[in-house]
């Protein structure tokens, strides 16, 4: 996937890599993955620093999913948390995060979720379709002035130029 911040582009080659069984490979602009297992301790990272996502942000990302097999097959494409590791050991510790996640299933179809973890409760939203969005154009923020801790938001597009929602997700 390729993210996009509000100052410009990611540098992804400033990032730490865990990949014990290289399946990532990074660009400056790019972090691609391919042949991994659910049970692989694999991702990227950058520690942003205590207070970095504090307030107002908005982040733009682009997802292509290339192979959903076997199915069911998912993929984490995006996640804020206070601690550093991989899905399931910042789930286990009950650290919030935040996360959007791809999932496809051949019997329910494809689906985005987002998703916030906070003492030990998953939060989420959820889109639905059978036909692949692909590339999807995503655009996640969370806008602090609604309701008592801000709300987390997750805008899907068909097209890179964001003029095509397709749904909302918070």
């Amino acid at each position: 996937f390729v993210a996009k911040f509000l100052d410009g582009i990611e540098d992804f080659s400033t990032y730490v890599e865990v990949d014990p069984n290289a399946h990532v490979s990074i660009t400056q602009t790019k972090v691609s993955f391919t042949g991994m297992t659910e049970a692989e301790s694999t991702y990227v990272y950058r520690d942003k620093g205590i207070s970095h996502f504090g307030g107002d942000f908005e982040h733009y990302l682009t997802a292509e999913i290339s192979d959903t097999t076997p199915s069911p097959a998912g993929a984490l494409v995006w996640m804020l948390a206070n601690d550093i590791g991989d899905r399931q050991a910042i789930r286990a510790q009950n650290s919030p995060y935040l996360e959007i996640l791809h999932y496809y299933n051949t019997s329910e179809g494809y689906h985005w979720l987002i998703n916030e973890g906070f003492n030990g409760n998953v939060y989420y939203d959820e889109y639905s379709s059978h036909t692949s969005l692909n590339p999807v154009y995503l655009t996640v923020g969370r806008d602090e002035s609604i309701g008592n801790h801000g709300m987390l938001y997750l805008h899907l597009y068909s097209d890179a130029a964001r003029t095509a929602l397709v749904d909302t997700l918070t």
